[in-house]
């Protein structure tokens, strides 16, 4: 089970995401649907543990991304979308494949353990 519990994330002042609150359950089938700058790819990478929130919480399976962001990283996948460096096209078989058998590297910053 997945459970979204006010949800904020803010970039230099500005809320990419505001509050958002809502559980999937095992079994279940959930998409985001919005116009660009909606805050959806935010929320993906903040579920997938790619970022921390600015508050609210997800819990997946009663862990905490806030505590448990490396167990939540080894038992969930997701596939971003990639682009090149100049944001133009999205990366493509050889390219993709490169970026993806690179494991990621952890680090902690209070109590945060990014990806990158």
């Amino acid at each position: 089970m997945i459970s979204v519990e006010g949800l904020t994330k803010r970039y230099d002042g500005t809320l990419a995401v505001d509050g958002i609150s809502f559980s999937v359950e095992q079994g279940e089938i959930l998409g985001f649907l919005g116009p660009n700058g909606a805050g959806k790819t935010t929320t993906m990478k903040i579920i997938t543990c790619y970022m921390p929130p600015t508050s609210g919480d997800v819990v997946i399976d009663g862990q905490s991304v806030l505590e448990h962001s490396l167990e939540i990283r080894r038992r969930l996948g997701y596939l971003p979308e990639h682009r090149r460096g100049d944001g133009s096209q999205p990366l493509r078989g050889q390219q993709l494949r490169r970026q993806t058998e690179d494991p990621p590297r952890a680090t902690a910053r209070r109590g945060w353990q990014s990806p990158r």
